[in-house]
């Protein structure tokens, strides 16, 4: 049951540890290898803020809901 409860954070951990190792190659002087990495990493770099802004934008609405009242519906 709680397999995948954590799959976004730990598929970000993932990507975050290859950005790391991918951006540990190029040397500080090697701007090939260096734009090579950043070229390889784009798209998953893509993918990882378009994931923090899904998860910003559903604890916004999460909270914003917790805040409403719930309205009662009239009698009338």
């Amino acid at each position: 049951m709680n397999l995948g409860k954590n799959a976004e954070a730990h598929w970000l951990d993932v990507v975050g540890r290859l950005r790391k190792y991918v951006e540990s190659r190029a040397s500080a002087g090697d701007v090939k290898r260096s734009l090579e990495g950043r070229a390889l990493l784009a798209p998953l770099l893509d993918a990882m803020a378009h994931a923090k802004a899904v998860a910003a934008a559903r604890a916004t609405r999460r909270s914003k809901k917790a805040g409403e009242p719930t309205a009662e519906m009239p009698t009338g």
